[in-house]
């Protein structure tokens, strides 16, 4: 049992000893053992008192705890994305897993035997942060898990969502381990969010169209921008007090209740444009131009639209039509003027052939001229057609106002019901 001359000479020295040895039973077999030994005299005679202790229990529970802290060491220290950190109570690394090298930008070289504060602790922090550690260690008070905004090896912050642990490390020192989950892509993606949210709202609210949404089938407004108050006529917060109803002219809800329920169908023209006759908030009306389609808002089914008023547009383009078809009679009058003109030729002619013929005494000079009077008057008609048509070009000349009002008269007493009497004063009037 005391083979070993160093277990003789410190039991000798001390007069006791224990220490574990490997033992054999008797078909050869090792097994551990822990001996406690003690020198004693018996009968005048010093000898050495044993007690041995099979340990083969403690030794498979022992290497079962290293096993597990080997294990999960492992796993702290490859697990991805999650960095983990252990401290001592003077708050010196001691552990430092690859997340927290990635996310901290520290190599476990780097980190392992430095402070807390010196790696990832804002300066500002520090304060508080070494007194709470000190608090938990002296006094038990707990450091609450919760989001905390850190710092990488470039002084760039790092938000983490940071969870803590003090345990016994042996021999009654305290250690201290610190798992974080890496919230900077969350942040980033939540600024983004709110980045696109802020531009959406802002072309939303300063676009030159009104925007609406609206609940189906209620029409209850569940959003109107600035533009769309101000088309109808209503303050910002009179806005969703309103309905789609409210907004638009009684003739017409039958027909837009009858394109939603199609729409929710599946009919696809739902999404075309339309026009219809809105009420504003004081009772005028005017025409919008609705386009619309059919979406999911806050899980509740609506309409979603732009609306714009378009009675000026709808003016000018009646006005436009009027005009294609004034255009239209004009082409038609150019081409009668034609046909009307071709046969003016042979009347002219063979009334300027007749006058010729006759002498000048005769009684007929005078029906000729009439004849000859108008045929020309037909010709400036004929002129006037085709200048109205845009089919001849225009000529500026300086003429007399008075021939034209009596030959104005004459084609005027000829049109007018004999019951209408016509009187003319002769006044002179200047050449334009």
């Amino acid at each position: 049992i005391h083979s070993k001359p160093e277990h003789r000479r410190k039991l000798h020295e001390a007069g006791r000893l224990t220490f574990e040895a490997t033992h054999f039973t008797k078909t050869g077999k090792e097994f551990p053992v822990e001996i406690n030994s003690s020198v004693i005299e018996l009968n005048h005679t010093p000898m050495i008192l044993a007690v041995v202790r099979d340990v083969s229990e403690r030794r498979r529970t022992e290497n079962e705890i290293r096993n597990n802290e080997a294990r999960f060491r492992n796993i702290l220290e490859h697990v991805e994305n999650i960095p983990v950190q252990g401290y001592s109570a003077d708050r010196t690394v001691i552990f430092w897993n690859t997340a927290s090298e990635k996310v901290y930008g520290y190599s476990k070289e780097e980190a392992i035997g430095r402070k807390l504060e010196e790696l990832i602790i804002p300066e500002k922090m520090h304060p508080k942060v070494i007194g709470d550690i000190n608090r938990w260690v002296n006094d038990g008070k707990k450091i609450s898990a919760g989001e905390l905004v850190l710092c990488n090896n470039e002084g760039n912050p790092v938000h983490v969502y940071s969870s803590h642990v003090m345990h016994d490390g042996g021999s009654g020192k305290k250690e201290m381990f610190c798992i974080d989950i890496d919230l900077s892509q969350l942040r980033h993606a939540e600024w983004m969010l709110n980045d696109s949210e802020q531009r959406y709202q802002s072309l939303v609210e300063n676009t030159m169209d009104g925007f609406f949404i609206c609940e189906v089938p209620s029409g209850r407004f569940i959003f109107l921008n600035k533009r769309a108050c101000e088309i109808y006529g209503y303050k910002m917060p009179e806005r969703l007090g309103l309905s789609i109803w409210d907004v638009t002219a009684s003739n017409d809800h039958a027909q837009i209740k009858k394109r939603i329920q199609a729409r929710m169908k599946g009919d696809k023209q739902f999404s075309e444009r339309r026009v219809y006759t809105a009420v504003r908030k004081d009772g005028s009306t005017f025409l919008a131009e609705i386009s619309s389609s059919l979406v999911t808002y806050s899980r509740v089914v609506a309409v979603q639209g732009i609306v714009r008023d378009v009675t000026e547009q709808e003016r000018l383009q009646s006005q436009l039509q009027q005009s294609q078809k004034m255009e239209a009679i004009g082409t038609l009058a150019a081409g009668i003027a034609h046909d009307f003109n071709n046969m003016l030729f042979p009347l002219l002619g063979y009334a300027e052939m007749l006058k010729a013929d006759l002498s000048a005494d005769s009684p007929l000079q005078q029906h000729v001229d009439r004849i000859l009077e108008a045929a020309l008057r037909s010709k400036d008609l004929v002129k006037q057609i085709l200048a109205f048509s845009r089919q001849e070009e225009r000529k500026v000349k300086v003429i007399k106002l008075q021939p034209i009002i009596e030959e104005s008269l004459k084609l005027l007493r000829s049109s007018l019901p004999t019951t209408i009497a016509v009187s003319y004063t002769h006044l002179t009037l200047p050449t334009i």
